[in-house]
């Protein structure tokens, strides 16, 4: 990529090459890492391969890209793209749910090796109405698509030139088209909405633009810039965006999308059992009775269970082989290699099944997983544990195309949903397609920039959170900061995104000493102790679930382990929603409406649909999102600098650097604060709060790309992936792993993070570092995220210099165990159990005493 350089006195054009770039996708992601510095009311218009001036490879490659653009939106931690296609008929946009097929929005698409067709000499240049109308459609095609041109670059570009700012020169042709485009856009848009009005009809949304992370969550790039870093990624975004119908006027997105063919409810486990039973017995004993019929042969019951239970063994054995030698003929033609298997002792693994229910209880977290990998020199193994596939994987290319690159091919799957149907429903941890596309632009635009830069809340609950640690701390007692940041983070959650103060920091503290241990820390007998208990239970029981395998629904078949949880859990949220869906139809009858802009999270779910139950997943979903991740973050912070106490010093004084004392930070400060998110960095390196994830192959066989050189191998060809398959993949393992991050990968370094050398190996390797996940459902909080732990960490620091932990007040039975002193890693050092239940947590709580600065023990 070249680019002239930049001057504030005069217009700047930057050429930029796509040719060197595979996809649309790396060339936006190219892009916009290029305009970083570039003012706050930008948009970017990229011009694509256009049917009338393109080359010949062009028109083959371009697919449903034929006359289209696409738009880009670049904030500080994530870019928006979106592709509008521009159909010659105007009728894709009309009628409430129209077939997807006539929505055409897709979100990438291939570009050719082969330049675009040169400008003709004698093309006459715009005229001075022509160039102001050019300006204004690209405003408002940015304005129609994103809602918003705040915080984006205003540039257009028309396939090999990008332009900035008003007074810039763009070719003529390539003007010549993006007007022409511009007003095909404009003319679909008016007769989509002149024959709607005329006919009745709703007209769909516009399509929202897709968020993209950059390189491994750092927002700033700049070391690795000075590093000499590439800075872009392979990363693709969804080819297939989708968005469905509003009402005239609104500019909302209402729910009632067009449902998937197939729909799940909380007792579908139940139904599945049966069919499975049915195909492994009734389907052989029918088959047997039919051939004996027709023989006339009869047998007395003594001997018919003998030959029928013979016979469905046979039958088991020999569908077994002929499945096995189906996927190995489909390896075969795709050129892969199978995925090694554990070999057990016993037949289906069950000796590897029991081994690894144990390790869950008494071993470190995911330690079975990272010894099978040893033991088999290998970063991706198939449990096979009960003849069934389930694959796990700590390889950063697995991660990278089940996430990313490969991300057509995965979904969360029948298994997934099945475990988790009766606690998150149909929230946006639990669905896919249209569906999921839909819950995650509903809530995009609550955790864009302008909204999470506002830090009233912040400072609010972190006063409150602070004033329960100094009232703790001045009669020198320790305080479980787990649950403490449990409650500040579903506090600031809840009014953030609920407009709801939930006063779970009102509410008793577990008592040093005295505390129980709950399902993920400690337990309190309150209303709020209730709730957590439900909700961190609910959470145990779909790990189990998925620990136990294919065969959990044996063990609940009478009783599902998890509908009391989801009853109290219900009996919390559901006054909120039926108050914001009474409130909505209160002020419809007085006629009052109000922007999306005004409303908060729930307020927009509940003008979208009156499904109570719909809205109270989404609101479950994001709330375990919001409170646990964040919590899991500022727990493990806290704890390292209590262990390493030169960290919290050299932190504490960046802190008091750029905020001094008493003064609250602002976006900029948290930014320009270099060591803090270098620490935050390196937290969520060792600790990532979701340290264990899983997908499922859709229906079709694929092949994972070959490894990465953890361990050595002879064989060059990929993997194969069979369809309908479980596969688990280990951010904590692939962010701990030797091969990847050096020998030191298990020691605490924020270091790390502030030499160039490794930055740009970070950088380059985007997928070996993903704590928020990766590709299209990377984390859509992870910013909110970040700027909270960050915030509330600031402010810990201005009012505390020393941090202990208070190992003598711990539940019984929450310490690690003595035996870990012998192992090796951070198993020998660690001074808290961590575990994971979905999330990460410690074990019984983490108990810990803070200690005034000299500074604020003077002021009281």
């Amino acid at each position: 990529m070249a680019a002239t350089s930049e001057s504030t006195q005069s217009p700047v054009t930057r050429v930029v090459d796509l040719r060197p770039h595979q996809d649309v996708g790396a060339f936006i992601y190219s892009l916009g890492m290029t305009l970083r510095a570039t003012g706050p009311d930008d948009i970017l218009v990229i011009d694509l391969c256009d049917e009338e001036t393109g080359s010949e490879q062009q028109r083959i490659d371009k697919g449903p890209v034929e006359g289209g653009i696409a738009i880009v939106g670049f904030e500080s931690s994530w870019l928006r793209v979106l592709h509008v296609s521009l159909p010659r008929s105007s009728h894709n946009r009309l009628a409430s749910n129209p077939p997807k097929d006539q929505v055409q929005s897709q979100g990438s698409a291939r570009t050719s090796t082969t330049p675009p067709a040169p400008a003709s000499p004698n093309l006459a240049p715009l005229s001075a109405a022509e160039t102001t109308e050019l300006h204004h459609l690209s405003q408002r095609v940015c304005a129609f698509h994103f809602g918003t041109t705040a915080s984006t670059l205003p540039v257009l570009t028309a396939a090999s030139s990008v332009v900035r700012g008003d007074g810039d020169i763009l070719p003529m042709l390539q003007k010549q088209r993006l007007l022409t485009k511009l007003r095909r856009w404009e003319l679909d848009c008016f007769r989509a909405e002149s024959i709607a009005k005329h006919m009745g009809w709703e007209m769909t949304d516009p399509a929202r633009a897709e968020e993209w992370a950059l390189p491994n969550g750092i927002r700033e790039t700049k070391e690795a810039e000075n590093a000499g870093a590439l800075i872009w990624t392979e990363f693709r975004y969804d080819l297939h965006i989708a968005r469905w119908s509003r009402a005239p006027g609104e500019h909302e997105l209402p729910l009632h999308l067009r449902v998937p063919s197939f729909e799940m409810w909380p007792g579908f486990y139940r139904l599945r059992l049966l069919r499975d039973v049915a195909h492994l017995i009734f389907l052989p004993f029918v088959t047997l009775s039919l051939i004996l019929r027709a023989q006339g042969l009869r047998m007395s019951w003594l001997l018919s269970i003998p030959v029928y239970l013979s016979f469905i063994l046979c039958w088991s054995i020999a569908r077994y082989h002929l499945r096995a030698l189906y996927h190995a003929r489909l390896a075969n033609q795709l050129g892969a290699q199978h995925i090694r298997r554990v070999v057990g002792k016993w037949p289906g693994n069950v000796d590897v099944l029991l081994r690894m229910m144990r390790a869950f209880k008494t071993s470190y977290v995911l330690d079975v997983y990272a010894r099978l990998f040893e033991e088999y020199q290998c970063t991706t193994l198939n449990l096979r544990i009960l003849w069934m596939d389930t694959i796990i994987t700590m390889d950063q290319q697995h991660s990278k195309f089940v996430l990313a690159t490969g991300f057509e091919n995965f979904w969360r799957g029948y298994n997934q949903k099945e475990r988790m149907e009766t606690f998150l429903g149909r929230g946006i941890f639990n669905r896919d397609d249209e569906v999921w596309k839909m819950h995650r632009t509903i809530a995009r635009p609550f955790f864009a920039r302008e909204k999470i830069s506002e830090f009233e809340i912040f400072e609010k609950y972190s006063r409150r959170t602070l004033s329960l640690i100094s009232r703790l701390s001045a009669n020198d007692q320790p305080c479980e900061a787990q649950d403490l940041f449990s409650r500040l983070t579903i506090d600031a959650a809840s009014e953030f995104l609920f407009g709801t103060d939930l006063q779970t920091l009102s509410a008793a503290l577990p008592v040093p000493g005295k505390t129980a241990m709950g399902p993920k820390g400690s337990a309190t007998d309150d209303s709020w102790g209730a709730f957590a208990n439900a909700f961190e239970m609910a959470q145990q029981v779909v790990t189990n679930r998925g620990r136990i395998g294919y065969l959990w629904p044996l063990f609940e078949l009478f009783k599902d382990k998890n509908a009391e949880n989801v009853a109290v859990i219900q009996e919390w949220l559901d006054p909120l929603v039926q108050q914001a869906v009474e409130e909505k139809h209160r002020l419809k009858r007085l006629g009052i409406t109000s922007p999306v802009a005004e409303k908060t999270f729930l307020q927009h779910l509940a003008d979208s649909t009156d499904d109570l139950a719909l809205i109270r997943d989404q609101l479950l979903s994001v709330l375990l999102a919001s409170r646990d991740t964040t919590a899991c973050l500022l727990t493990y912070v806290v704890y390292f600098i209590a262990i390493y106490p030169e960290v919290g010093k050299k932190l504490r004084a960046e802190v008091l650097e750029h905020c001094g004392p008493d003064r609250a930070p602002t976006f900029e400060n948290i930014r320009d604060m270099k060591y803090l998110r270098a620490v935050i960095n390196e937290v969520l390196r060792l600790f990532p709060p979701i340290p264990l994830n899983v997908r499922e192959s859709r229906a079709n066989a694929c092949t994972l790309p070959p490894s990465d050189n953890t361990y050595a191998s002879d064989d060059p060809r990929p993997f194969y992936m069979p369809g309908g398959t479980t596969i688990m993949y280990l951010p904590l393992l692939t962010q701990r792993n030797p091969a990847l991050w050096g020998s030191d990968a298990d020691v605490f370094d924020p270091e790390r993070w502030l030499q160039p050398e490794r930055i740009a190996k970070f950088v380059a390797n985007p997928a070996m570092y993903a704590p928020f996940s990766a590709g299209p459902r990377i984390c859509i909080g992870q910013n909110y995220a970040f700027n909270e732990a960050s915030y509330f960490l600031v402010r810990l620091l201005q009012r505390f210099d020393t941090f202990t932990l208070a190992p003598e007040v711990q539940p019984p039975g929450s310490l690690p165990p003595p035996e870990w002193k012998t192992r090796r890693g951070r198993q020998a050092v660690e001074q808290v159990w961590p575990a994971a239940a979905m999330t990460l947590f410690v074990k019984g709580g983490m108990w810990v005493r803070f200690g005034r600065s000299e500074a604020e023990a003077g002021a009281v």
